[in-house]
């Protein structure tokens, strides 16, 4: 079972997404919720290591994409391993810094079982990048 790591402040919504990722793929991934992205770079600064990172981009404490830099500073392996989880994405500069890296983005909220499993997929294949 390969691990994921979910950073979203909206720990109700985030629960909601986790059991409809378990729901519909129960042995996918064993999964880390945290709702404080200092606190996820603190897991990854001491050697936490995740398969695959789900970060909800519109957080208070720091942007996704700050969380992303600061992650992949600490270990660079991350950086194709990292899914943006979002409901939109309103700063222009973060908006082109997403489409030149060529992160991928999926739009909140999860309505329906295919689109969970569209996650699981994508989430699976950042996962194995680096493995292969």
């Amino acid at each position: 079972m390969r691990r994921l790591l979910f950073v979203d402040d909206e720990l109700e919504a985030a629960r909601a997404v986790v059991r409809w990722m378990r729901l519909v793929s129960p042995a996918e991934f064993a999964i880390d919720l945290v709702s404080d992205p200092g606190e996820a770079l603190a897991w990854i600064d001491a050697g936490g290591r995740f398969d695959a990172v789900l970060c909800d981009y519109a957080m208070p404490s720091l942007s996704g994409v700050a969380f992303y830099k600061r992650a992949i500073a600490s270990w660079p392996e991350l950086r194709h391993r990292i899914v943006f989880f979002s409901g939109g994405i309103r700063d222009p500069d973060d908006a082109r810094f997403i489409a030149d890296e060529h992160l991928p983005l999926v739009r909140k909220p999860l309505l329906l079982r295919e689109e969970a499993l569209d996650l699981i997929a994508l989430l699976s294949a950042r996962g194995l990048q680096t493995q292969a």
